[in-house]
């Protein structure tokens, strides 16, 4: 059973990539974790970890032990899971991480003919542009939009969001309207970093000379760049989802419509493949909200 403990702390950290790392998640010292690993190692007679001043590396039979200790570790909590279930009631509290965007203009309809279903379930929303360590802030679900840095956590792709290129009339008057996309370069950009869309349209041009955007805001919020656009300082492209509301009260119209904008990714994210009942039934209504009839999330979001 002592060396059950000593593996758990080994597959830490191995995921952790740093001892100070693996040190704050476990409570443990460096050296106590130093020291368990070493007795791991010659309990079983293989060196785990390569060690030097700059940091560690894991050797042939770590990566081997770190792969099979992870399915065991899956198939267990599978197995707990499973025993849990049979008592598990729908009740308790979820919380939902997602950025701001997503917060404020997604997730509130998707859970809307939910929360009727189950009313002793109850959300924590965290409303957040940058991913939280789910682990340690007790995170169930992540949702976010983009491209994501690389995590230990567990993607679930969701689909993708329509996007379109919006621009307010006063500054479209002050400006001028764009009638091909290299006419973009002449006008002022609002970008989030979420949707990075300048290289992704410049991929689009193929063997056409790259276009030079001038950006005059960026944000790690895309929100901010819908205010911003709002306030006719510039033109942005964003999911549909989020600039509904403007384009039907007329705060905003749509730009060179006949081009298909690169669409914006959307995934679901947790801390372990394996997931209380009451949590995998939240995240299957969250895809059958992007995926219901089999409609796509454009068709949903655009409507």
């Amino acid at each position: 059973m002592e060396n059950m403990k000593r593996y758990c702390i080994f597959s830490v950290v191995a995921e952790s990539e740093s001892m100070t790392a693996a040190s704050k998640r476990l409570g443990m010292s460096p050296s106590a974790i130093s020291q368990n690993i070493s007795i791991l190692e010659e309990s079983l007679g293989v060196t785990l970890i390569y060690r030097s001043t700059r940091g560690f590396s894991l050797s042939e039979a770590g990566r081997v032990l770190v792969s099979e200790y992870q399915k065991m570790h899956d198939h267990f909590c599978q197995f707990k899971q499973t025993i849990t279930d049979c008592k598990e009631h729908m009740s308790g509290s979820i919380k939902i991480t997602a950025s701001n965007g997503m917060a404020q203009a997604v997730l509130a309809r998707a859970l809307e003919d939910f929360t009727p279903k189950y009313p002793q379930l109850s959300f924590h929303i965290i409303a957040d542009d940058e991913l939280r360590d789910a682990i340690n802030d007790g995170i169930d679900i992540a949702i976010r939009v983009g491209k994501l840095k690389d995590s230990n956590l567990v993607y679930r792709p969701v689909g993708q969001l329509e996007t379109v290129l919006v621009a307010s009339p006063k500054y479209l008057a002050q400006h001028g309207i764009p009638s091909t996309m290299e006419d973009l370069v002449e006008h002022c950009w609002l970008t989030g970093t979420a949707c990075a869309m300048e290289s992704r349209i410049n991929e689009m041009l193929k063997d056409s000379k790259p276009l030079k955007f001038n950006t005059k805001i960026e944000s790690n919020n895309i929100m901010v760049c819908l205010s911003f656009a709002i306030a006719h300082q510039g033109i942005t492209i964003l999911p549909r989802c989020f600039v509904n509301d403007a384009l039907k009260c007329g705060q905003l119209v749509t730009l060179l419509e006949d081009i298909v904008w690169p669409s914006v990714e959307v995934q679901i994210l947790t801390v372990s493949r394996v997931l209380p009942k009451k949590v995998r039934i939240v995240i299957d209504h969250l895809k059958s909200h992007f995926e219901l009839k089999g409609q796509s999330i454009k068709s949903l979001q655009s409507s």
